[in-house]
């Protein structure tokens, strides 16, 4: 797994390497690397990604992640205690002092009557 958690794809290639019997030797020195970059971008790895992932990979609908149904109850005073609430949270993740605890318990118990008062009217 290589210190990774990834699972590696592996791809093989079905092509034949042409060798030449005389190695062509660039000037780097004075290489346009912007200009080559453009051309690698433009030509060589779209075509490449596009065509991988249209054999291997199904196409889904546009829109589809991320959107959900708005709740009916949520209003300003439920968005502001729940934003409290998560500052509060932040601020004692980064230093866990027991003010911080304290004043985390006592804004998530705030948060959770309100948005159950939101809730139930």
């Amino acid at each position: 797994m290589m210190g990774s958690d990834h699972t590696p794809i592996v791809c093989q290639v079905d092509d034949i390497l042409q060798t030449q019997s005389e190695t062509t030797k660039w000037k780097l020195n004075k290489a346009d690397r912007h200009q080559y970059c453009e051309h690698i971008l433009s030509i060589l790895i779209p075509g490449m990604v596009n065509a991988a992932a249209n054999t291997s990979i199904p196409i889904r609908k546009a829109g589809q992640r991320g959107k959900r149904k708005p709740l009916p109850y949520w209003n300003d005073k439920v968005r502001s205690a729940a934003y409290e609430r998560n500052r509060a949270r932040n601020k004692m993740t980064r230093a866990n002092t027991q003010e911080n605890v304290a004043d985390y318990k006592r804004l998530k118990g705030i948060a959770q009557h309100v948005i159950k008062d939101a809730a139930q009217s």
